[in-house]
């Protein structure tokens, strides 16, 4: 069976690399980066990306992401999407890594918090205001000139199959009888959780988190390892979880179901495009095409209904989480302070 996590040093190292990760504009062999078409000749820009012929996605979109780049490649196949998929910190880990050594990696980064692109100087980031989707994000709040916030991510009450009277609320987790059967994901590892777990303190009162913890809550490094324990049965109930990885679950056959939660609360990710990209023209035509209505459509469409929300959708009835809010020196101490509340160590 899978056991609940530990807290590690990965939200440690996040929160580092969020707040000091200062990255170069060289190519990944320290050269000049590569040579950029100019972004209002778009035609121009594809046409280099197209002689580049490769993309480099440094993304945790752990589920959906294969499906995502077909619908990118259907309208630009002859550029080739290589994508490392991981969590936040390995992500961020990976990208400070390689340019501290000059190495070959990313192109575009999509991570869930804003707060790693916030952190950055200029000269890092393309700047993606001259693309012509852009255009459609003006004035909006998820649009921020080198990067934006792609989609919103629902979170969901899932549930083992095994339940009977499953919850339809937050409230509804706290009935005993869920008593070493509910998980979450260890809020020290992301600010998602933590503003997720701030949402259900100011819905539900100041001590809910308590309240949970009494019931012996179990804490996971990731909504996969959520997944997994809810599909063996080593939880019943769910804090925390994604209609993404929720549907994900039932086509693959798992036993597994879920209910919309009340006032549907959500997370995004962002994205953004390196200077020192060895493939920056790809890059560029990746940005915008997911900054466009047809990308956007696209992305949703490669989901069932409510999984994926897009940032375009101002008609979307959603609450939308926050973590930007939180600092990178903050949110860690905020995660920890959670844990504490719910027993963990």
């Amino acid at each position: 069976m899978r056991s609940p996590s530990r807290i590690t040093s990965a939200a440690v190292a996040f929160a580092a690399a969020l707040a000091t990760l200062g990255l170069s504009a060289c190519g990944s062999d320290g050269s000049d980066p590569a040579e950029v078409a100019d972004a209002s000749d778009f035609d121009a820009v594809v046409e280099a990306a197209n002689k580049e012929g490769k993309l480099s996605l440094y993304t945790n979109l752990a589920i959906g992401y294969e499906e995502v780049i077909a619908e990118f490649n259907k309208e630009y196949p002859d550029i080739e999407v290589e994508a490392f998929v991981g969590k936040d910190a390995d992500i961020l880990a990976r990208v400070e890594q390689e340019q501290m050594s000059n190495a070959a990696g990313a192109d575009v980064v999509w991570v869930s918090s804003s707060q790693f692109f916030k952190a950055q100087g200029d000269g890092v980031l393309h700047e993606l205001t001259e693309l012509p989707s852009a255009a459609l994000w003006d004035g909006s709040p998820y649009f921020h000139d080198t990067y934006m916030q792609v989609l919103q991510f629902p979170a969901v009450l899932e549930y083992n199959k095994n339940v009977t009277d499953p919850p339809t609320d937050y409230p509804d987790l706290l009935d005993p009888k869920y008593k070493g059967k509910i998980g979450t994901v260890d809020p020290t590892l992301t600010p998602n959780l933590v503003a997720f777990n701030n949402y259900l303190k100011e819905k539900y009162g100041a001590d809910y988190l308590e309240k949970l913890g009494e019931l012996g809550i179990k804490f996971y490094d990731s909504g996969p390892s959520i997944e997994a324990a809810l599909q063996s049965g080593e939880i019943d109930v769910a804090a925390y979880a994604s209609a993404l990885g929720a549907e994900n679950g039932i086509r693959s056959g798992a036993p597994v179901a879920y209910n919309p939660a009340p006032e549907t609360p959500v997370t995004n990710a962002s994205a953004g495009a390196l200077q020192s990209a060895d493939h920056p023209n790809a890059a560029l035509v990746w940005m915008n095409w997911i900054l466009s209505k047809e990308g956007q459509d696209a992305m949703v469409a490669t989901q069932p209904e409510g999984v994926f929300v897009s940032t375009l959708d101002t008609e979307a009835k959603v609450y939308l989480l926050k973590p930007e809010e939180l600092s990178p020196e903050e949110w860690p101490k905020v995660g920890a302070e959670q844990k504490k509340e719910m027993g963990g160590n």
